[in-house]
């Protein structure tokens, strides 16, 4: 191969670099964006069926940047998994409502692996098992994020033939979408409206539109002087 040819190949190449770069700015196409896009819209066959932007601010997080956004940080957190359609229904108004907004990203964390799962036999709580027979017990990173968030939770109880089961853990239910500012909880807000009551049902246009005023209004919150909400959920 002479130099001419070599030359040719090593410049095609430089351009192609230039112009994946040119595109990756103009759109804003992040891996992280990408990777939600796919991780969300591969169960449309089976769910609910999404169609979301390639330019969504998603950014896959860990329980230790959560934490730190949570004690004394500034961002939006959401909770969710793609495999449960009442999380598919808050994606797109947030992803919504985010992009027409100057926040920057979306913590994003799937927590659905980590939790503890309970199920009722002989009248008693008792674990659910994987697909090993492990027990569903809760990772000690979930515990500890529960603790955090402890006063914002509900407890983890379950209801069978008219009778509540209560756990001994409180439990984050998912999803849940967390405004924060300086360390302070502007919103906690878990599940989509409360019109919204069926889960394998879409939001209407109606209720798309309070759940992205919703998070409108606490984004406008959290990036202007505000207070935040008591745990006893007055304020603001």
């Amino acid at each position: 191969m002479n130099k001419k040819i070599i030359y040719v190949i090593c410049s095609l190449l430089c351009v192609v670099v230039l112009v994946a770069t040119f595109i990756k700015f103009k759109y804003n196409l992040s891996s992280d964006a990408i990777k939600f896009k796919k991780e969300y819209e591969k169960y449309n066959t089976e769910l609910i069926s999404l169609r979301l932007s390639k330019k969504n601010k998603i950014k896959y997080s860990s329980y230790e940047e959560i934490e730190s956004i949570v004690k004394s940080g500034t961002g939006i957190i959401y909770l969710g998994t793609p495999a449960s359609n009442w999380s598919r229904n808050v994606v797109e108004p947030l992803i919504d409502a985010v992009n027409d907004s100057d926040i920057n990203r979306v913590y994003y964390l799937d927590i659905s692996g980590d939790m503890d799962y309970y199920t009722i036999y002989d009248d008693s709580l008792t674990y659910m098992l994987d697909d090993d027979g492990n027990e569903l017990k809760g990772t000690q990173e979930y515990f500890n994020l529960v603790d955090l968030l402890s006063d914002y939770l509900m407890e983890y109880k379950i209801e069978l033939d008219d009778k509540d089961y209560v756990t001994e853990h409180k439990r984050i239910y998912l999803p849940t979408v967390i405004f924060v500012k300086d360390g302070n909880i502007i919103d906690f807000h878990v599940s989509t409206v409360v019109s919204h009551v069926d889960e394998d049902k879409k939001l209407s246009k109606k209720e798309y539109k309070e759940l992205y005023e919703i998070f409108e209004s606490d984004i406008l919150d959290i990036s202007s002087d505000t207070c935040s909400i008591d745990k006893d959920g007055s304020g603001c």
